[in-house]
């Protein structure tokens, strides 16, 4: 009897143990044992969890911090980049104009109404193509400035132009067809300019601002309200400029080997003064240059006009007393750029400064 019941145990214990899971064994629920191993691994503490969370936590952030500079440094690219291109495309546009200068006309780099903004006048020879017209001329006028414009509604936004206007040198005689629009040309070609003596060159030269052909501060409207704002954006060359400086040099050097440069030393804000001499206004005249009086038959190279202020005036009747290059600094401020600099308190806010250095008459 007693070996039945042993056997009847026996045979229990083995269906038992036929029912359990593989891998599995009697035992305590907070142990788990590797099927493959046949030690037993605790669970985690709530301590080990937290320092697990933490390290996590701490991974997500520097990540976070990685992509972040990571988008500054690019956004910072792009605009360098775009602030290059802008630059690239105005440093064309400029020498595709000042290589055609003749100094058969004039060269003037002046101020207006006593205003710190430079403007460049000068003509030009050769087949001359108008923006505004499809009919051609053989000679033109350009002038390059930096202006304030208006908002519509006559509030100034406090945005600066770089503009650029090209005229045809065209004179226009009754009984030809008037197929040109009036705004697309003077009414003089350099045959009549080349007959004008100094003073009258430089009334002329007057003549275009005090007509409006030229523009100056608070004259042009943007963004445009109107058809008549919007016909004149033809003259904007672009609207990120932030200081504009128009230098000339004779091509003597300082002792260091340097160009010697002359012209208006313009610097914002707009209450600060003018130098005539941009790199040391307190330097003799350079060659005797005549300031004081007004010949007709000799270059009178710097003076100042009345109600105009400084001025450099070139014509062809001292060709050889010619500037040997112009320079055109100009500074491009980003808005993007700018807004995340502002943020770090850099500089570089206030824009990249580019040159231009353009020959004369080689």
């Amino acid at each position: 009897m007693k070996e039945r019941k042993k056997t009847i145990r026996s045979y229990r214990a083995a269906a038992i143990s036929r029912q359990q899971p593989a891998g599995r064994q009697a035992g305590p629920k907070s142990q788990i044992r590797n099927p493959n191993s046949s030690t037993f691994r605790p669970g985690l503490t709530v301590m080990e969890l937290l320092v697990a969370v933490v390290i996590m936590v701490i991974m997500i952030l520097a990540f976070g911090i990685i992509l972040t500079q990571t988008q500054k440094v690019v956004s910072g690219s792009q605009a360098i980049m775009r602030s290059n291109n802008t630059a690239a495309a105005i440093a064309y546009v400029i020498r595709n104009d000042m290589r055609k200068i003749t100094k058969n006309g004039f060269l003037c780099i002046t101020r207006y109404n006593n205003a710190l903004r430079p403007f460049i006048v000068f003509t030009t020879a050769g087949i001359t193509q108008s923006k505004l017209a499809t009919t051609p001329a053989t000679g033109g006028i350009s002038t390059y400035t930096w202006v304030d414009p208006l908002e519509g509604g006559g509030v100034n936004i406090g945005q600066h132009l770089f503009l650029h206007q090209g005229f045809l040198a065209y004179q226009w005689n009754s009984g030809q067809p008037e197929h040109l629009i009036s705004g697309d040309y003077i009414n003089c070609d350099l045959a009549t300019i080349q007959k004008k003596n100094r003073v009258e060159v430089n009334s002329f030269i007057n003549s275009l601002f005090d007509n409006g052909r030229i523009p100056a501060d608070d004259s042009i409207e943007f963004p445009p309200y109107s058809l008549t704002a919007l016909a004149d954006t033809w003259m904007i060359l672009s609207t990120e400029i932030n200081s504009l400086s128009i230098m000339w040099t004779k091509g003597t050097k300082d002792s260091s080997g340097n160009l010697i440069w002359y012209g208006i030393d313009f610097a914002p804000p707009a209450n600060q003064p003018t130098k005539a001499r941009c790199e040391d206004p307190d330097a003799p005249p350079a060659e005797q240059y005549d300031y004081t009086t007004k010949d007709i038959t000799h270059n009178l190279l710097e003076f100042n006009e009345a109600g105009y202020g400084y001025r450099a005036l070139w014509t062809r009747h001292d060709q050889n007393n010619w500037p040997t290059a112009i320079k055109i600094k100009f500074k491009i401020r980003d808005p993007i750029l700018a807004a995340a600099a502002e943020k770090e308190g850099t500089t570089i806010s206030e824009g990249i400064w580019y040159e231009v250095i353009c020959p004369i008459g080689q």
